[in-house]
């Protein structure tokens, strides 16, 4: 399962770069870690097991993050379409019961946009590289100052995302 991939690379690579970011390599013993602490922020954000999180981001450290941090905790990745209008987003975070989204820079400007069309979302999360926009819990503090938590391991028929074409 996933959770064995991160592990076994933490294990087998510890010290090599499993991701590139601005500010330099992060290892994957660090990504571990990180992944864990992420989990434990959006648990702290009231996100639990079975909660649908949707993301629309571009490819960062951050999405990938949010892959591993939502299986660790037992919600469930919805990631987006870049490429769709405010509409396929809306009907995407509504029809899967979203109730937490993720945005970077890119897409927030349709942030009011799409609270007006998706009440049920409870968390607007910022992870972006600017000043988080007011209203939005932050993505990198949050994951900064979160602890390190253990969850349960999912199980090989637990739902981790859904994804729409």
């Amino acid at each position: 399962n996933l959770m064995f991939t991160l592990r076994r690379a933490a294990k087998l690579f510890g010290r090599r770069a499993a991701s590139l970011t601005s500010s330099g390599p992060i290892t994957w013993d660090a990504y571990f870690q990180r992944a864990h602490r992420a989990a434990a922020f959006l648990d702290q954000l009231g996100i639990q097991a079975g909660d649908r999180v949707a993301v629309l981001m571009l490819n960062s450290h951050e999405y990938l993050e949010l892959y591993h941090a939502t299986m660790i905790r037992g919600a469930i990745i919805v990631p987006l379409n870049i490429r769709w209008n405010l509409d396929d987003f809306a009907f995407a975070i509504n029809d899967s019961e979203s109730i937490a989204v993720v945005l970077d820079d890119r897409f927030v400007p349709l942030l009011q946009g799409l609270r007006e069309r998706c009440p049920g979302v409870r968390r607007w999360i910022f992870a972006g590289t600017g000043e988080h926009p007011a209203g939005m819990a932050d993505w990198s503090s949050g994951v900064a100052a979160a602890d390190l938590v253990e969850y349960p391991e999912p199980g090989e028929l637990d739902v981790v995302g859904i994804f729409y074409t």
